[in-house]
């Protein structure tokens, strides 16, 4: 765990945020409704030294807090040098993508004024080497639908190249997320993983 920054060394002047929203190829079904597009802000963290550190916050309702509710948080801090420290002002348990986001920014502005990469930071606090990868393995995530559709989209997914499927299951009765997982298992064989996390 690294610290957002030391006590009385470079703390943080302003922090600033402007929204982003993304919209998914296909709207991804999931037990509370369908994902049509992801909203959230892009932070901005600037020290003493003149470093910005960059974090994201992406809040999904039902799982974090509202966009709203991340939006006012991220308000309150916006633009102010800070008599506290930012993630003090903020409630890990009411905002966690606010919290999240400006901590990263902490992190990375932290690591940018001592002149490393983030990564390398992280990977030296957790006590393992830091060794750049040459890709980052991702899987398709396949909503919630029917078993001929669930199927479909699971195939679509591994003829574009994905070896690892999230099956979303749970918002039907488990003889529905049986029959589901058997048709995607039916249309992309063995050598594909599926998980839920």
């Amino acid at each position: 765990m690294t610290r957002d920054y030391p006590r009385d060394e470079n703390p943080p002047v302003t922090v600033r945020h402007r929204p982003f929203a993304l919209d998914l190829t296909r709207p991804l079904g999931t037990a509370r409704g369908k994902i049509r597009s992801r909203e959230g802000f892009v932070i901005a963290v600037e020290r003493e030294t003149g470093v910005t550190g960059v974090g994201e916050a992406t809040p999904l309702p039902g799982w974090t807090e509202s966009r709203d509710a991340c939006a006012t948080a991220l308000d309150e801090l916006d633009g102010r040098a800070e008599a506290e420290p930012p993630l003090e002002s903020l409630n890990a348990e009411a905002t966690p993508a606010a919290r999240h986001g400006v901590s990263l920014a902490l992190a990375d502005a932290a690591a940018r004024d001592a002149g490393e990469r983030l990564a390398d930071r992280l990977a030296d606090g957790a006590g393992v080497e830091s060794a750049p990868a040459d890709a980052v393995p991702i899987n398709a995530t396949v909503g919630d639908a029917g078993p001929d559709e669930t199927a479909a989209e699971a195939r679509r997914a591994v003829e574009a190249g994905f070896d690892c499927l999230k099956l979303k299951v749970g918002a039907r009765d488990v003889d529905a997320d049986v029959e589901r997982v058997r048709a995607v298992r039916e249309a992309v064989g063995d050598a594909v993983a599926l998980n839920n996390p």
